[in-house]
């Protein structure tokens, strides 16, 4: 019974993967991807690729570079995933899929990924890309939990990296930002002002973000611990608590 009992569930196993993703519009798809860390679904990543990469609404958006980081962090520890991703890139002349495909390669920066991004820069389907990733490529990676953050561009890929994985380290990245909100350089100021409205919005969507701005709270100096109760409160209220 128990024999039996694995191989029913073998093959359920093998059936789910098989079956696809199919998105009805972006809507459920970006909620598909913000939610990703709560239910992986790692069997989806493919057909969740290639919708996302085809989106035009994405590109008109100038999101691609941030569908690219949810999908590193997501296959960054899955060299298996990766190189199906690249056996599929071989069988397709989609230029979507391919240029997203590379600037994902890059994203990830493992030894694996770097082998195969090596492998892609060969391949004849990126001769229009060719020139444009030697420069990405030659680019310095953007260590997103490293580098200062100067740019609202880093916050939309630590938000990536959380959407991904639930890092708290990413989320915790963003609250140390709010410490600039009433800086004297402008452009700081903004900087710290989006990731407090991201932080706010987030928290209202997420349990997990609330949850670290509360505990964040309790172990910061007064005028980050104002920012977050702030956060705080207004996530709390609109989620009607």
């Amino acid at each position: 019974m128990k024999r039996q009992l694995t191989i029913i569930l073998l093959l359920i196993s093998i059936c789910s993967w098989g079956q696809g993703r199919q998105f009805k519009d972006l809507n459920d798809f970006t909620d598909w991807m913000t939610n990703y860390y709560k239910h992986p679904e790692p069997q989806y990543l493919f057909d969740a690729f290639k919708y996302g990469s085809s989106s035009k609404e994405i590109a008109n958006s100038g999101s691609r570079s941030n569908l690219a980081a949810f999908f590193a962090s997501s296959l960054r520890n899955d060299t298996t995933q990766q190189s199906f991703f690249f056996s599929q890139l071989k069988e397709t002349t989609n230029e979507d899929f391919i240029y997203g495909f590379g600037l994902t390669l890059w994203l990830i920066h493992t030894e694996h990924s770097s082998r195969l991004l090596q492998n892609f820069l060969n391949q004849n389907q990126i001769n229009k890309y060719q020139k444009e990733f030697e420069i990405i490529t030659n680019a310095k990676y953007p260590d997103i939990w490293a580098d200062p953050i100067i740019g609202a561009a880093q916050l939309d890929l630590l938000w990536a990296d959380f959407f991904a994985t639930g890092n708290e380290k990413s989320v915790m990245r963003i609250i140390s930002v709010l410490k600039d909100l009433n800086s004297s350089d402008y452009n700081v100021k903004m900087i710290a002002g989006s990731a407090k409205w991201s932080l706010t919005s987030n928290a209202i969507r997420h349990d997990k973000v609330l949850s670290i701005c509360k505990n964040q709270k309790d172990n910061s100096d007064n005028e980050l611990k104002r920012a977050l109760d702030e956060i705080i409160k207004t996530a709390t209220k609109e989620r009607g608590g």
